[in-house]
């Protein structure tokens, strides 16, 4: 038997439902970081959520669950990411950035935060 899983699905809705039938039989859903990624210790990441190579997530940002923040993104200071969206490789959100649950941001695209 094995303590933790793991959803490694693309698409959001997908993703989340099978993230959902897991918790729901108290299963671990396990938060991926890969060892290139920066995750500031004052950043929040919820369960179910996968951080790979290159990505930054920085000071006070909240990810929240089973988001993907793929290769090279860059979540600045005090963004929230909400459950299950999909910042894509080179993606850039900058502080203060609010990005909507279930949303895939596009290669190289930038969500503006503080004016």
């Amino acid at each position: 038997m094995f303590d933790e899983f793991f959803v490694g699905i693309g698409n959001n809705s997908k993703r989340q439902s099978l993230q959902e039938e897991l918790e729901q039989k108290d299963l671990h859903v396990a938060t991926l970081a890969h060892p290139t990624a920066y995750v500031s210790p004052t950043a929040t990441v919820d369960a179910g959520t996968i951080i790979e190579p290159k990505a930054i997530v920085n000071t006070n940002s909240m990810i929240r669950k089973g988001c993907i923040i793929s290769v090279g993104a860059i979540v600045d200071h005090d963004a929230v990411i909400g459950a299950y969206a999909h910042v894509n490789a080179g993606a850039i959100c900058k502080g203060g950035a609010k990005v909507e649950p279930y949303t895939r941001l596009e290669a190289g695209e930038v969500i503006h935060g503080f004016n």
